[in-house]
């Protein structure tokens, strides 16, 4: 395979089509066939297994059936829309363009699911330097797909190319894998304290977990701070937590712990 054709989203596309999925994608473009009679029995399958009425289906209707989701048609052009835009930009090496593509062909909005080229569009990233894209390349593994991907190795990776967040995940691997080893504990710790020095906000909730529990007004003091930060950085996790935290305290102030909600 060519490299300028490997560059391209359609030659990214064709890739992951070719091995077998081709004809499905073919099958997509048909002109819809024609309803068979009332108690009609279906015999003519075509190559794809396909019988008239999924012949017949839209892509918006084929992807509800697969994700058993519904849209209204305004929502599925938008969202056809913000794809084929996502593909235009992937095409220019934007690899946060690649990755939202990705995540189109991954859920089936706005794209027909194929997981081969949520796994191309995101490796595509991942190899670029993009850290999301080694990311969400191995979150392929935890959807309904159980796609087969080294978790490990690509969070490690997207850690490595600036995926603040997934130093976090993989720090969190590390110390599941061998909570006594001192070595290892030691390594995971570092990685999540560079991380949220750098500003990543899943790295810092987990340092403020380890200052709440020194039990030290100081340690708190900085943990509350960093909660912070990270909650408003979008952090689900941290709002929460202080939203339940400003709720129960002795000296409970509700009027903060409704804002971190809001916040969530």
């Amino acid at each position: 395979m060519g490299v300028a054709f490997r560059n391209s989203v359609l030659g990214i596309i064709a890739a992951a089509l070719l091995p077998g999925l081709a004809p499905l994608a073919a099958a997509a473009q048909e002109p819809p066939a024609p309803a068979p009679p009332p108690g009609t029995q279906v015999t003519n399958l075509d190559a794809n297994g396909m019988d008239p009425l999924a012949q017949r289906l839209t892509p918006k209707e084929r992807s509800e059936r697969i994700t058993t989701r519904t849209y209204s048609d305004a929502q599925w052009q938008a969202f056809e829309t913000a794809v084929a835009a996502a593909l235009q930009a992937c095409e220019r090496k934007d690899w946060r363009a690649c990755v939202t593509a990705g995540d189109a062909f991954l859920s089936g909005e706005g794209a027909w699911p194929v997981p081969p080229i949520a796994e191309i569009l995101y490796s595509e990233a991942c190899e670029a330097g993009y850290g999301q894209g080694c990311s969400a390349l191995a979150r392929m593994n935890d959807t309904e797909y159980s796609w087969p991907v080294d978790k490990p190795a690509l969070f490690e990776k997207g850690c490595e190319r600036g995926d603040l967040d997934a130093c976090a995940t993989f720090a969190e691997i590390l110390t599941d894998t061998a909570p006594d080893d001192p070595a290892v504990i030691a390594r995971a710790a570092a990685i999540i304290a560079r991380a949220c020095a750098a500003g990543g906000a899943e790295a810092c909730v987990a340092v403020s977990t380890d200052l709440l529990e020194t039990g030290r007004q100081e340690d708190t003091d900085r943990a509350y701070e960093l909660l912070d930060a990270a909650c408003r950085k979008s952090s689900v996790a941290a709002c929460r937590w202080l939203a339940e935290a400003y709720a129960e305290e002795p000296d409970a102030d509700q009027p903060l712990a409704n804002l971190y909600l809001d916040l969530a």
